[in-house]
C-alpha cells in the first residue's frame, strides 16, 4: 500500500499559526504511518494581507494609533525571528518539489492522498484553484480536506459555482468550523464532517517534542513567574490592561512583539520562533492574548489564560468567532475579557472537563482523518 501523502496549505513566513498548523497535520500523518510532504506557499497570506477589507481595517486603526503615538515593533526587522523560522520549515515542513506537467504525472501516481490542510484557504477573497487539488489530475488519487476554514458568512453564488465544480472529486470533507460545514454541506458530493484545528490532534507531550528545544530561560528573564502577551491586532488599550494584569499579580511581563507597541509593559521578546513561542506559553503562569492559536496552545499546556477582543464584532474582517467557538466548545467562555477597565483574576479552570470534550473531539478528528485515507 502507498504510504505517501501530501498537504497542500500555507507555511513560511513568520505567522505561528500558519506554520504550527502546517507542522501539526504533518506531524499527525507520521505518527499515523504515512510519509507525508507538503505543497503550497505563502502566498495565500500575502493575498490576505493586501485584501483591501483587511488593508482598510489595519490602516483605519494605524490612523487611531498615530495620535497616541505608538510605536510599531513588528516591522522592525527581526532577523533573528526569520532565521528560527526558515529553520523551522526547513527541518520540520518537507517540501514537494516543483516539476513541469509531464513530470508532475509522473510524481503524483506515487501518492496515496492530497490533503487540503487548514488556515483560511478556501476564503473566496483571496482563494487560489490549487487549495481545492485541481492540479492532481490522476483520478485514483485521493482527495480530501481536513481543517480548512473559508474566514466569511455567506458565499455568493458565483463562488458555490466555482467550488462546487472543484469539490467534485473530494471523497471526505471536514471543516474547521461548523459554519463553515454547513455552507459547504450545500455544494459538496460528500457529506461535510467538523473536525479539530490541526494543532490540537497533537496533545502537549508531541508538541513538547520542539517546546523543549527552545532556550527562553536566560534570553528573556523568564526563570521567574511570568505573564505571556502575545497580540496580533492592533488595539492601543492592550498595554492598559496589561498593566491591571501586573499590577495585581506582581509578576513580570514577557512581551511577543507584534504591531503595537508594549515595550512599556515589560520584556520585549526578540527573536522568537516557533519552538520559542510554544515554549513561552508552555511556561508562562499567566497568557494575556487575541490570538485563536494562543488559545490553543494556553488550553493544550493547561495555563491559566485571558482572551482580548481583537476585532469590533461588526467589523468585516473579524475573526472573533473562531475565538468565540473554541471558548464556547470547552465551556472557557468566562475567558473572554468583556470589560478591559477591570482585571479580575480567574484561577480556576475546569481542566478535566476541558479535555474531556478535546479526547473526543480528537478520537473523532483521527478517526475521519484515518478513514478518508483508507
Amino acid at each position: 500500500m502507498k504510504k505517501k501523502v501530501c498537504v497542500v496549505t500555507w507555511s513560511g513566513g513568520t505567522n505561528f499559526g500558519t506554520n504550527l498548523q502546517a507542522y501539526a497535520l504533518v506531524e499527525k500523518l507520521r505518527l499515523l504511518g504515512y510519509d507525508p510532504s507538503m505543497k503550497g506557499s505563502i502566498t495565500g497570506n500575502i493575498n490576505y494581507l493586501l485584501h483591501p477589507m483587511y488593508v482598510f481595517d489595519r490602516v483605519t486603526n494605524k490612523i487611531k494609533q498615530k495620535r497616541e503615538t505608538v510605536k510599531k515593533t513588528s516591522n522592525d526587522v527581526d532577523v533573528e525571528k526569520e532565521k528560527n523560522f526558515v529553520e523551522f520549515c526547513k527541518t520540520y515542513l518537507p517540501r514537494l518539489n516543483s516539476h513541469g506537467k509531464k513530470e508532475w504525472e509522473k510524481v503524483e501516481k506515487d501518492y496515496l492522498a492530497f490533503i487540503t490542510g487548514s488556515d483560511q484557504v478556501w476564503n473566496p477573497n483571496y482563494f487560489q484553484n490549487m487549495m481545492m487539488l485541481d492540479f492532481v489530475n490522476t483520478a485514483k488519487i485521493k482527495k480530501i480536506a481536513y481543517a480548512p476554514s473559508i474566514g466569511v458568512n455567506t458565499l455568493s453564488e458565483k463562488t458555490r459555482k466555482k467550488y462546487r465544480k472543484l469539490l467534485s472529486s473530494y471523497c471526505a470533507i471536514g471543516m474547521r468550523e461548523q459554519q463553515a460545514a454547513e455552507l459547504i454541506s450545500d455544494i459538496s458530493p460528500v457529506q461535510v464532517e467538523t473536525v479539530l484545528d490541526p494543532t490540537l490532534l497533537l496533545d502537549s507531550q508531541d508538541w513538547d517534542r520542539l517546546a523543549d528545544k527552545a532556550e527562553i530561560d536566560k534570553k528573556w528573564n523568564a526563570e521567574k513567574p511570568y505573564i505571556l502577551c502575545y497580540f496580533v491586532g492592533h488595539r492601543k488599550d492592550y498595554g492598559k490592561y496589561i498593566d491591571l494584569v501586573k499590577e495585581e499579580t506582581g509578576m513580570n511581563c514577557i512581551v511577543v512583539p507584534m504591531d503595537v507597541d508594549l515595550s512599556n509593559c515589560g520584556t520585549i521578546a526578540t527573536g522568537v520562533g516557533p519552538k520559542e513561542f510554544i515554549r513561552l506559553i508552555k511556561n508562562a503562569d499567566i497568557v494575556c492574548t487575541d490570538s485563536f492559536h494562543a488559545t490553543v496552545f494556553s488550553i493544550l499546556y493547561q495555563r491559566e489564560f485571558y482572551v482580548l477582543k481583537r476585532f469590533d464584532d461588526n467589523s468585516k474582517v473579524s475573526q472573533n468567532g473562531r475565538l468565540y467557538e473554541i471558548l464556547d466548545t470547552y465551556n472557557l467562555r468566562d475567558r473572554w475579557i468583556t470589560d478591559e477597565s477591570v482585571f479580575k483574576r480567574e484561577k480556576n479552570i475546569d481542566y478535566d472537563r476541558v479535555y474531556n470534550i478535546l479526547n473526543d473531539k480528537r478520537m473523532h478528528s483521527e478517526n475521519y482523518l484515518t478513514n478518508a485515507l483508507k
